[in-house]
């Protein structure tokens, strides 16, 4: 999965593009295939930078905020097509398959950027600062 991403001040950031390859075996119905797939695409970088259910403050949406169609980035599926020996048809089920690489792919696209790890979601302004002080932290005590 690759992922464009911009980062802004403050440590903001934004997705940009989704290219995802998938292999569902035999395509059966396309139209469900890419529904399904760009599905979890739109819901991926919402998990990985800003949902966050904390119990028992998050009573609202307000507290929990979902993405919005603006934050939807541009996506590309990519489908290989290699038959099943088991599964009808020579398909195979594709579940939640979209949104699995997205929240990984963002916080490896924010490493490349800018160094910092961070290891737990969402990945969050805050987080991203810390993660910084910590490397520059571990860096200048070595």
């Amino acid at each position: 999965m690759l992922l464009a991403w911009r980062a802004v001040r403050a440590c903001r950031t934004r997705v940009l593009k989704i290219t995802g390859v998938y292999d569902p075996g035999t395509i059966i119905n396309p139209a469900a295939l890419t529904g399904q797939i760009e599905g979890g695409a739109v819901m991926g970088p919402g998990y990985a930078l800003t949902e966050e259910y904390v119990h028992p403050d998050t009573d609202s949406f307000g507290k929990y905020p979902p993405p919005r169609i603006k934050d939807v980035p541009e996506i590309e599926s990519i489908f290989l097509e290699t038959p099943r020996d088991k599964g009808p048809f020579g398909a195979t089920g594709i579940g939640e398959i979209g949104i699995v690489g997205v929240a990984p792919a963002v916080c490896n696209a924010i490493f490349d950027a800018c160094g910092a790890r961070v290891r737990s979601r969402p990945a969050t302004p805050g987080k991203i600062l810390a993660a910084l002080a910590s490397d520059r932290a571990g860096r200048n005590a070595g």
